[in-house]
């Protein structure tokens, strides 16, 4: 096979969770196979195992999630979607051609990548709130030395602008506001 005849795509499949170890060996063996035929090479591959799932799919609440990253030429690519979705029957299954310079992580990596924002945004926290009792500390520190030496409080100048009256409304005024608001074709 030549090189330009191949193209990498990856397979997201979900299986029934009640399967036995020997039956869920078996059907990933299988799926090897089929993935490997004529010529296909599987790059790598991720179990992650029995999750829940978002909505029931023909009576499971929960399902056995796996992927695999594999090159294979595109013309055989039909075969082995019929081959998935015929032969082995998973709950679901997404296959797709991945872009160039594709990078496939593990669901163990994306795992470590949350654990890590998590311990950040938990680290940050504690720092913001270190603060604040910094701020407050420094805060009471200042007022106490401000009480130890009073000091007079500057008196505050009135503007030099004499107040303006509010306007006097005419009578007409308020005969056009009930006129409006009785106006049926008006809504408030």
């Amino acid at each position: 096979m030549n090189e330009q005849d191949v193209s990498q795509y990856e397979l997201m499949v979900l299986i029934p969770p009640d399967l036995k170890e020997q039956d869920l060996q078996k059907w990933f063996h299988d799926l090897r196979e089929t993935l490997s035929e004529n010529g296909g090479k599987i790059v790598q591959e991720d179990m992650m195992g029995v999750r829940d799932l978002a909505y029931r799919i023909r009576r499971h609440d929960r399902g056995f999630y796996a992927a695999f990253l594999f090159e294979q030429n595109p013309t055989n690519i039909p075969e082995v979607d019929r081959n998935i979705r015929v032969e082995m029957q998973p709950l679901r299954y997404l296959l797709f051609k991945t872009p160039k310079h594709y990078f496939f992580k593990t669901f163990q990596e994306y795992e470590t990548e949350a654990e890590a924002a998590r311990a950040k945004a938990e680290q940050d926290r504690l720092a913001a709130e270190q603060e604040k009792i910094d701020q407050k500390k420094s805060r009471q520190k200042t007022a106490a030395a401000g009480a130890a030496t009073p000091e007079k409080p500057e008196k505050l100048e009135k503007s030099e602008e004499p107040e303006k009256p509010l306007p006097k409304t005419d009578h007409t005024d308020t005969e056009k506001l009930d006129t409006l608001l009785e106006n049926p074709d008006i809504k408030i």
